[in-house]
């Protein structure tokens, strides 16, 4: 296996973790916090799509969110406590697979001198970034854990 085929491998394997926390979710309760600090399903979602999205583009393709994504999800966005505002979980929902689906085609198909370009703000390169979404999936991945067990759902692992 290449380390461009394990990268990849990873990328699949978190997101199906996190596809797992979302099996049974209640759209009516996408919006629910624990608390006032907390992130919340809708809001965590847009999220991963807008970083799915900014890897893409480092890679040179143009986005496909929809415009108010970024304010809505981006880096430093607040989050408010109501879904007021979002655009509808089974939306969001679809973004976040579509966006998904849509990094591991343009990864898949990025040539070796494109995957070694910096990445900037970040030590590594390009190839290694999929790794700093690996990451950034597991934290909000915890997350989405902790609002499932506030909501009284049964645990997505065991």
């Amino acid at each position: 296996m290449t380390e461009k085929e394990r990268v990849i491998a990873n990328l699949r394997m978190t997101r199906d973790a996190i596809v797992e926390l979302l099996d049974g979710f209640p759209a009516d309760q996408a919006a629910h916090r624990p608390s006032d600090t907390d992130n919340h399903a809708l809001w965590i979602l847009g999220h991963l799509a807008v970083t799915d999205e900014w890897i893409i583009k480092k890679l040179g393709e143009k986005g496909q969110l929809p415009a108010a994504y970024d304010g809505l999800f981006g880096y430093q966005s607040m989050v408010h406590g109501s879904a007021d505002g979002y655009p509808p979980f089974d939306e969001v929902r679809n973004q976040f697979d579509a966006v998904r689906q849509r990094l591991l085609d343009v990864f898949e198909a990025a040539d070796a001198a494109t995957l070694a370009e910096p990445l900037v703000d970040y030590e590594g390169d390009l190839l290694g970034a999929p790794l700093l979404l690996a990451w950034h999936e597991g934290w909000h991945s915890g997350q989405l854990s902790s609002i499932r067990r506030a909501l009284g759902l049964k645990p997505a692992f065991g």
